[in-house]
């Protein structure tokens, strides 16, 4: 994560806020949703094998005058986190459809963008857990539990 987040110190407004991730879930879950269905959601990681993930390229999200600038995520298998979202999502309420990625710039000048593509350094991992993210009060996001894909321990 030193790319990234020699990246994000200087240019994404919530490097102070939360570590590098991937959303599943647009908007965030509260702890009472996930204590709701948490046997259900266990169930699902256990369903799902762990996978390589890669962020080969980064592209742009345009808001206006601004964008938000991040790293594509690609799964081998194909799919695999699109499949895990839409399984974990079938849980619960609905929720907005969007595009898994890694926010690296936010809010942040179109012009940006040629400058990260020039720092970008492709690289993947296995993807072996997923970890439900939560703050209080103003305060940073914190792991709260972390859920194994596959059958591994927790």
């Amino acid at each position: 994560t030193g790319m990234i987040q020699e990246i994000r110190k200087d240019h994404d407004t919530a490097f102070g806020r939360w570590m590098p991730h991937i959303n599943l879930f647009f908007p965030f879950l509260s702890a009472t949703d996930v204590a709701l269905v948490e046997a259900d959601i266990i169930a699902a990681c256990q369903n799902t094998q762990p996978f390589q993930l890669s962020l080969p390229e980064v592209g742009s999200f345009r808001h206006g005058a601004t964008c938000v600038h991040w790293a594509k995520p690609v799964t081998e298998p194909a799919n695999a986190l699109k499949k895990l979202q839409t399984q974990l999502s079938s849980l619960l309420r609905e929720f907005k459809p969007f595009l898994p990625h890694l926010t690296l710039a936010n809010p942040a000048p179109p012009s940006l963008l040629d400058k990260i593509k020039g720092m970008w350094k492709p690289f993947s991992y296995e993807v072996t857990h997923i970890a439900y993210i939560r703050r209080t009060g103003e305060g940073p996001f914190q792991v709260v539990t972390t859920y194994a894909l596959g059958n591994q321990s927790q």
